[in-house]
């Protein structure tokens, strides 16, 4: 009986203490006999690993009647069980700053997907629409709703006919259709899981994976779920999505080879706002992102070898117009544009309502799209940056011009009619990528002036500096 149990332990209150500062639901201190193993594995995790926390309910329920295996194979990657009256230490990672009400500037308000916005009269001018596209777009989603176009429903029919395609563009997918698209532009269900396991499965399988062994993703991943979105309420500790974003993260990086790395978090972030939290489709879209070739395959590897490359390809492509020539002259090179542009697909660089919008496309289309409406972005600011008469002035240019892109629709539609293709996109890789050169004989090699060997970059120096660059964009809050 509840009545009749004893006083609490230090170690129970301590338990509460940690769930109320996270947030997290509290879950009754009865002693373990009552509690079953939930309580042991949350005083085993408080202690070795306080970021796993979140995942105790999916790992107890896989390992049903296996608890002795679980408890085996967590001693052995983490080390021994606390004792019950064990003072529990552990670092928990450092919460974001409030942003509820109280502590919210007084000026403004929340979105629907929960980002703090400004509600000045000037602000809500500034995000009023002209009544003709919202009209048009709210007539084109009652449509969709009323009736969905089988190619939202049968994957079979896509790619999308150039007339539905050019409507996506212009009005977006309405938001309720929005998982069930995304699903069917990435042909999410499609692929074949070990031991034919369903995709809910195989999500299963690689979260209870991750989260029962120690590796250097999942304590990466609990740092960098706290820098995600700070302004957007879904992601305080303790609210469900701040969770889920570590569950999915955590999967997705035991399902991949090359593991975690920095910036998929706002990626996995912007799925499950867009799917309303739905952890298995955003680990499919996720998955999708980061692995297919059709998308950022080599974006989220250690070097970063293909987001290199593809900054020669946007060299390129953008080299021979005026536009190159005057941001040299002003010291600006794109890729100061361009890394956060194909890196997160436009994430924290234009208004979220019109990200979602623009994912609509990049999903459908893969990341030719990003390319194309990268070089419309540069041919629309043209006359701007040619009047630029300083390095601040053209990045002002650029990130104004994209923070005030709420009716994204005509330049969506610009980007869709563009004549650069994905199989362009790959015969310029195959031109760009670099051999590896023959190795120089020791005599051959001729000092400098300081008496090191002279030569140019090598290409393994390029994917270090980017990847130094990537990481102090981020360790600056750039994203």
């Amino acid at each position: 009986m509840r009545g009749e149990r004893g006083p609490r332990s230090d170690l129970d209150r301590h338990l509460e203490l940690c769930r109320n500062k996270r947030g997290l639901r509290t879950v009754g201190t009865c002693p373990d006999e009552d509690a079953g193993f939930k309580v042991r594995l949350e005083r085993f995790y408080y202690k070795h690993a306080p970021h796993n926390v979140s995942g105790v309910d999916a790992l107890l329920d896989f390992f049903s009647g296996r608890e002795d295996e679980l408890f085996g194979r967590l001693v052995a990657a983490y080390g021994e069980e606390p004792d019950k009256a064990e003072t529990i230490t552990a670092a928990f990672p450092v919460p974001k700053p409030a942003q509820g009400p109280e502590s919210a500037p007084l000026d403004t308000v929340r979105d629907s997907y929960g980002f703090l916005v400004d509600d000045t009269p000037q602000a809500r001018l500034a995000r009023a629409a002209p009544p003709e596209p919202r009209t048009s777009r709210l007539k084109y989603h009652r449509a969709l709703l009323a009736s969905p176009p089988p190619e939202f429903r049968d994957r079979s029919l896509l790619p999308l006919a150039p007339a539905d395609l050019h409507l996506i563009a212009l009005h977006g997918v309405p938001p309720a259709l929005r998982k069930e698209a995304w699903r069917s532009f990435a042909g999410v269900g499609t692929e074949a899981f070990p031991g034919g396991a369903s995709l809910e499965e195989f999500y299963r399988q690689c979260l209870v994976n991750s989260l029962s062994t120690k590796s250097e993703s999942t304590t990466a991943i609990a740092k960098d779920i706290n820098r995600t979105f700070p302004n957007c309420d879904r992601f305080d500790p303790g609210a469900e999505a701040y969770a889920s974003l570590f569950k999915v993260l955590s999967a997705v990086s035991h399902s991949i080879e090359d593991g975690y790395c920095q910036g998929t978090n706002f990626m996995a972030g912007v799925l499950l706002l867009a799917t309303g939290n739905d952890e298995v489709t955003s680990f499919a879209l996720l998955r999708a992102i980061t692995s297919s070739e059709a998308y950022n395959a080599g974006y989220y590897t250690a070097l970063m070898t293909t987001l290199v490359l593809d900054q020669k390809v946007m060299a390129t492509l953008v080299g021979a117009s005026p536009v190159s020539a005057k941001l040299q002259e002003l010291g600006v090179t794109l890729e100061d544009f361009t890394i956060r542009w194909l890196l997160c697909a436009f994430i924290d660089v234009v208004p979220f309502e019109t990200l979602l919008h623009l994912w609509d496309l990049y999903l459908h289309e893969g990341v030719s799209f990003l390319f194309r409406l990268a070089l419309v972005i540069f041919e629309d600011l043209e006359p701007r940056l040619m009047a630029a008469d300083d390095f601040s002035t053209a990045i002002t240019a650029v990130n104004d011009h994209l923070k005030n892109l709420t009716d994204p629709g005509p330049t969506f539609l610009k980007a869709v009619k563009h004549d650069f293709t994905h199989a362009r996109l790959l015969s310029l890789r195959a031109e760009l990528r670099a051999p590896s050169p023959p190795p120089i004989p020791q005599q051959q090699q001729s000092p400098d002036a300081e008496g090191a060997p002279a030569s140019a970059s090598s290409p393994q120096q390029s994917k270090k500096t980017m990847h130094l660059r990537v990481r102090n964009m981020f360790k600056k809050g750039m994203w």
